[in-house]
């Protein structure tokens, strides 16, 4: 009987283990499921925050493209305004005309001829520190041999407001015989003009250009291709 009790005991026991080797792999079973789920949450939670990311990302370049547009909108709106206000300044007219020399009108040999040139504003603002530069020659036409160049001045003509014609005159002292030679039309004439000027925005611009011709009483034409205009 002890013998058959120690049996059963063994048994018992035995069975014991099982069960709770038994119970022990479930608990294992749920574990790896727990450690599945978690990792599923896991990765999730990463595609979630990638997926943000992505997002911010491109709210951050729609909203750099949105200001980068803005800004090339205010700099084409502050181009236009100032195309369309700035002042534009054009040679309106260059007419040479006899005059006898201002200290002595009465001596023959020292004549000359005034150059009458007018400059209009065809803008819609003042121009400002508007400077002229002349420089003047005379060459017989058929070599293009230069007689003599007159020594270039400036001349500051302050301000010329819109759709103002500025004339301004000067007074060109040359030998008689070639005041002759021009009278008579054998000698041409060549102005070379340049005007310097600022707009209302301070920025600055220049007008240039070449003017042809011969004889007196005249008005000169524009030399071809010597016009430039900033």
């Amino acid at each position: 009987n002890s013998e058959l009790c120690a049996q059963w005991k063994a048994a018992d026991s035995a069975a014991e283990a099982a069960n709770w080797a038994w119970w022990q792999l479930w608990l294992s079973v749920l574990g790896v499921l727990g450690l599945g789920f978690t990792l599923w949450f896991n990765f999730r939670a990463l595609r979630m925050a990638k997926d943000a990311s992505n997002e911010t990302k491109d709210a951050l370049t729609i909203a750099r493209s949105s200001a980068e547009s803005a800004s090339n909108l205010v700099r084409i709106s502050d181009r236009n305004a100032h195309l369309e206000l700035r002042a534009y300044l054009e040679f309106d007219s260059v007419k040479v005309e006899p005059w006898p020399d201002y200290d002595n009108p009465e001596d023959p040999k020292e004549k000359g001829f005034r150059i009458q040139i007018g400059i209009r504003n065809h803008g819609r603002t003042p121009a400002q520190n508007v400077e002229l530069t002349k420089t003047s020659k005379y060459f017989q036409h058929e070599d293009k041999k230069i007689f003599d160049i007159a020594v270039s001045d400036s001349n500051n003509l302050n301000s010329i407001a819109p759709s103002d014609i500025f004339y301004m005159r000067y007074h060109w002292k040359i030998p008689d015989y070639i005041l002759e030679k021009i009278i008579i039309k054998e000698i041409y004439l060549i102005f070379c003009l340049i005007v310097t000027y600022t707009d209302i925005f301070q920025k600055p611009h220049i007008l240039r250009a070449d003017f042809e011709g011969r004889g007196i009483n005249e008005d000169f034409f524009t030399v071809e291709g010597s016009r430039a205009s900033t």
